[in-house]
């Protein structure tokens, strides 16, 4: 199928994510127009789902412990994480979840890593259970890996500037009601869909989400 980058500072009346000077290149790169559709459509949707309309999204990087070669790695392993993990938040807590991940690889040294946003409903309060993430990131890489580290060397990191206080303990909240809110969610969202860094292996899709029916 064939790319096609969207540039610009807005997407259907949303704000797109504009980084710092610093950081200039990134923007420069423009976004994935599919994944850009996709976001908008995940938001709408988990939304749509929650029981009192509000959801709370955060954000992960998950990376690989030194030892693994990443080279040629395929999305099964990033699957069985988010699978484990939004199963887990289902089967405990009867929330909703939505998620995506996008593949990128770390420009100095090639590494792979994932950036994942996971949007929960129907307890829009609901504390990041930091040590579950970590939990199910570890199962997956045992069962894909044989890796046995301990959980606290676990390479995984929430996002720590979503609610813009510094606590990486929670999420940012989202009512769906609020227009502003929407599109704040949509314009930190949209940092996935930017081209610079994606990793763009043959065969292998850069993105993947929960799904839309």
């Amino acid at each position: 199928m064939k790319k096609t980058t969207f540039g610009g500072t807005e997407f259907r009346g949303q704000p797109l994510f504009q980084p710092q000077q610093d950081y200039a290149d990134k923007a420069a790169a423009g976004f994935d127009l599919a994944t850009l559709q996709r976001i908008d459509a995940l938001i709408r949707h988990a939304l749509n789902r929650s029981r009192d309309g509000k959801i709370l999204a955060f954000g992960l990087t998950l990376a690989y412990p030194a030892e693994i070669d990443t080279a040629g790695i395929d999305n099964s392993i990033i699957q069985d994480f988010t699978m484990r993990y939004a199963r887990r938040l289902r089967e405990r807590f009867n929330l909703t979840v939505d998620f995506l991940q996008v593949r990128e690889l770390a420009p100095r040294t090639g590494r792979l890593h994932h950036h994942c946003i996971f949007m929960i409903g129907g307890g829009w309060w609901h504390f990041v259970d930091y040590q579950a993430v970590r939990e199910c990131w570890r199962l997956a890489l045992e069962r894909w890996f044989g890796w046995t580290g301990a959980l606290a060397e676990v390479p995984v990191q929430i996002v720590d500037n979503w609610n813009g206080n510094g606590s990486p303990a929670y999420g940012f909240l989202v009512d769906g009601s609020r227009p502003e809110q929407v599109a704040e969610l949509f314009r930190r969202m949209s940092y996935l869909a930017k081209n610079y860094s994606r990793d763009l292996m043959p065969g292998v899709r850069s993105f993947t989400s929960s799904e839309i029916r």
